[in-house]
């Protein structure tokens, strides 16, 4: 957003040579598209299976494995909500035990090369996006 907003101004603005009202204009399209574009997404499957709406969290949840390409069985309705259990199940734990969780698991043997890309990732990004604002302003 940083970045769009500082090429936005500069080509408007300092090439253009046109009023900061279309500059406004121009940055608002992205927030206006941001708005259109939240009203066709359909509800999340946990959405749907905290409302205890379980046959359409199935629904989504079968279509999405279709839409991927996943050729196995799909899920019953007595599946997710034993998954919804199972959650309920561990909903006393503190925030402190499920954020170690969760820490432990983005750095496990499965996810830790993924983390640790992305954080050098957003790293690489935020300093670059920092730098060249920076230097152009």
């Amino acid at each position: 957003g940083a970045l769009y907003s500082a090429v936005t101004a500069i080509i408007l603005m300092s090439y253009l040579h046109l009023s900061w009202r279309v500059y406004a204009l121009v940055s608002a399209v992205p927030a206006a598209l941001g708005i259109f574009l939240v009203s066709m997404i359909p509800k999340s499957p946990r959405f749907q299976g905290l409302k205890q709406n379980y046959s359409e969290a199935t629904r989504i949840v079968n279509h999405m494995a279709r839409r991927t390409g996943y050729r196995g069985d799909m899920l019953e309705v007595a599946d997710v909500r034993i998954q919804f259990f199972r959650s309920a199940a561990r909903a006393d734990e503190s925030t402190l035990e499920v954020l170690r969780r969760t820490v432990l698991l983005l750095y496990s043997d499965d996810f830790w090369a993924t983390t640790v890309g992305l954080q050098l990732t957003w790293f690489g990004l935020s300093f670059g996006t920092y730098g060249l604002i920076t230097w152009v302003t």
